[in-house]
């Protein structure tokens, strides 16, 4: 009897014990009603066994109430929502910079008050006023150009900063799973409780997941595995650091393709991964494409608008000239070797140079042709016979590769007029200007103009620090026809002749022009494409031609040329003409037939031939190619502007409704994980009663059998 008592006894006990800690969970969970990411903790109740009979009871772990396939989603949704959500600051500072098309600060109103004043400057060339309109104008769009581009770059520092930011960000919560890891691990293994840690964990792993797209799995005894996606480990008993690097400066052409960017590595050591191209979700992913492709391909678009621009424009203004003339004419293309490399004129065509006196009438004229005695020369004779034909009037000479040509004699300008035949007063048109880069006798690069090839009389320039040559947007299934490149500079031919094979992809081209000749070569993403750069060592000028006589047209199909990329961060009105508004080109050289004995050559100061056509190509279209998003089009250049404010207004539109769409499926995911998750008051009222009641019943077991105990000593006495 007094065993069964003591069975009894320690029975109730057990009951007791069960049902404080019952109690004490229950007010556990009521603590933590409000407590984010806290799951509520449900008791098991274990009947206990000795001998085969009952013993009372014990409490199993407690059970937290999750849903573990439902966290799983939830996490990828947080990753794809921490991607737009990132993003969702830089769309409203690029929507803030372009404006709206009618805003006075967007680039299309710029645009429109550029060809305004062109217009008036046609009703008036003579006055000062207009030029300088015009003239001031032309220098607010070049500046609309520039700070777009110096926000753009701007924008892909700060993303690049928030990219290493955020490689902390995620060390810290690797490091904090790692320590939550090993005390739930080594808690499991004495039998202490470890949802609360658990929890902590979970919290942890859903802000990790906000920041980087993971895959979590289960470990034997509390332990857990943290992937990336693609499979790279971040934490498996101990932490992968990972590290990034921000750039100090960042300009169109920095790169991650290029290496210019750092690395985002995992592992350290020989152990370490570049995993930059495999991130595809979370706020570092987000930040990633911003940096590498959603800021670059607008920089793109800008680029393309600036480049159409320039040559638009520079092609009608090399045309003309200012009255009475030019004293002063820089070239901008630079030639490599001017010694070799030739011009010449197709069929009869030929261009005029023109001295003027003071009033705008012919002093004396000459053809090109007849300089230098034929239809084409070297870059280097042609200037030559243009300085000994200028005499003391002035003088020309090549700079730094550049043709410079210089009217010194008082009362005396310069006029360049291209004609249909060498004879005088024949028909005004642009000569095509056939150039041999390479000196093999074959024509490389056809341009319209002998004053727009050399560039003498450009409105718009670009100072560009490196001379890259980069292609058109070319498809990442590319192959290439069978061709053999050469590549020349200052010294002559540069390494060895790059054979390239039919079939060759875009990275086996530019490898073997980085093997064979030492150019620096990369395959810049741009849009749904890939550009080909290429850039020699210190940013020298160099030539790359092919052979078309033997059938090659690899660099045509690449349409391979000066790269623009950053120009429109570097476009610029001739400074002389911002300056002096009055060397901006109104008319052209006229024929006419009353001046002297046999007709002479003139410019008048009320002339607008050359306006009108800056006019037609503002208002004229403009091939443009492909270029970040946009594809090719053929429009205006206020009408290309305004396709790129549609396109980022569009972006930033449906980039709004796509964050707000996967912002309420990660809301209504997450509510039906805390619906189950939560703390329920009622529920927890409900069972705080019958924790309660059951107390009280395994106490009044020990007052029944302290009764019991006494009515035995009494008998006993």
């Amino acid at each position: 009897m007094p065993g069964d008592l003591t069975s009894a006894l320690r029975s109730a006990s057990s009951g007791l014990l069960a049902n404080q800690r019952a109690l004490d969970a229950v007010a556990n969970n009521v603590a933590n009603v409000n407590t984010l990411g806290y799951s509520r903790k449900t008791v098991r109740f274990e009947s206990r066994a000795l001998t085969g009979g009952g013993a009372g009871v014990d409490l199993g772990p407690l059970m937290r109430t999750i849903d573990e396939g439902l966290l799983r989603s939830i996490r990828t949704e947080r990753g794809a929502l921490g991607t737009l959500s990132v993003q969702e600051d830089y769309y409203t500072r690029i929507s803030d910079l372009f404006g709206s098309p009618e805003s006075d600060a967007s680039l299309s109103h710029r645009l429109a008050e550029f060809d305004n004043a062109i217009g008036s400057l046609a009703l008036a060339p003579h006055d000062l006023i207009e030029q300088r309109e015009a003239v001031r104008r032309a220098d607010e769009v070049a500046e609309a150009l520039r700070h777009s581009t110096r926000t753009v770059q701007s924008l892909r520092a700060d993303a690049d900063a928030a990219i290493a930011q955020t490689v902390d960000d995620i060390n810290g919560l690797v490091a904090r799973l790692a320590d939550l890891t090993a005390t739930i691990v080594r808690d499991r293994a004495v039998g202490r409780e470890t949802g609360d840690a658990e929890d902590q964990r979970d919290r942890a792993l859903d802000r990790l997941a906000e920041r980087i797209d993971i895959r979590v799995f289960a470990r034997g005894g509390g332990g857990i595995a943290v992937l990336t996606a693609s499979g790279r480990t971040l934490l498996d008993g101990t932490a992968a650091p990972i590290s990034h690097d921000p750039v100090t400066l960042v300009d169109a052409n920095t790169t991650y393709a290029g290496g210019n960017f750092d690395a985002i590595t995992v592992g350290t050591g020989a152990t370490a991964r570049d995993i930059t191209d495999e991130i595809r979700g979370g706020s570092l992913a987000g930040l990633i494409e911003l940096r590498d492709r959603i800021l670059p391909d607008l920089q793109s678009a800008l680029d393309t608008l600036a480049a159409g621009l320039r040559d638009s424009l520079n092609e009608a203004h090399n045309a003309g000239l200012p009255y009475p003339g030019l004293t002063r004419l820089d070239g901008t293309r630079r030639f490599t070797e001017p010694a070799q490399q030739t011009i010449g004129f197709a069929a009869n065509e030929d261009s005029r140079l023109v001295l003027f006196d003071s009033a705008g009438n012919e002093v004396r004229s000459t053809s090109i042709r007849a300089l230098i005695d034929g239809a084409s020369a070297t870059v280097a004779n042609l200037v030559q016979q243009i300085d000994g034909w200028l005499g003391t009037d002035g003088g020309a000479t090549i700079v730094d590769g550049a043709v410079q040509i210089r009217v010194s004699a008082g009362g005396r300008a310069l006029g360049i007029r291209d004609e249909a035949e060498a004879a005088p007063a024949s028909h005004r048109q642009p000569a095509s200007i056939a150039f041999d880069a390479d000196a093999d006798g074959q024509t490389d690069e056809t341009v319209a103009g002998f004053s727009s090839f050399f560039g003498l009389n450009d409105l718009f320039v670009d100072e560009a620090r490196i001379a890259a040559q980069a292609s058109a947007v070319i498809a990442t299934d590319f192959t290439a026809s069978p061709a053999t490149l050469t590549v020349r500079n200052a010294a002559g031919v540069l390494g060895a002749p790059v054979a390239i094979a039919a079939g060759d992809d875009l990275s086996t081209i530019a490898a073997k022009i980085s093997a064979a000749t030492g150019l620096e070569t990369d395959l810049v993403p741009d849009g749904s494409g890939v550009r080909l750069r290429l850039t020699a060592p210190g940013g020298a000028a160099f030539t790359l031609t092919e052979n078309p006589g033997a059938g090659d047209s690899l660099l045509e199909d690449l349409n391979l040329a000066p790269s623009s990329a950053g120009l429109a961060g570097r476009i610029a009105v001739r400074a002389d003409i911002a300056a002096a508004p009055q060397l901006l080109s109104r008319g052209a050289i006229q024929w006419d037939p009353g001046q002297g004995a046999a007709g002479g050559y003139r410019t008048g100061v009320a002339d607008k031939t050359t306006v009108d056509a800056l006019a037609a190509a503002m208002s004229g279209s403009t091939a443009f190619p492909a270029s970040g998003t946009l594809g090719a089009v053929e429009t205006t250049l206020g009408g290309y502007a305004t396709t790129i404010l549609g396109d980022v207004a569009g972006r930033t539109s449906g980039h709004t409704a796509l964050a707000q769409e996967r912002g309420e499926l990660v809301g209504s995911l997450q509510a039906k994980s805390d619906n189950l998750r939560g703390v329920n008051l009622d529920e927890e009222m409900a069972d705080l009663m019958v924790f309660e009641q059951a107390y009280a019943a395994s106490a009044r077991v020990f007052g029944v059998v302290n009764d019991m105990f006494d009515t035995l000593e009494r008998m006993l006495d």
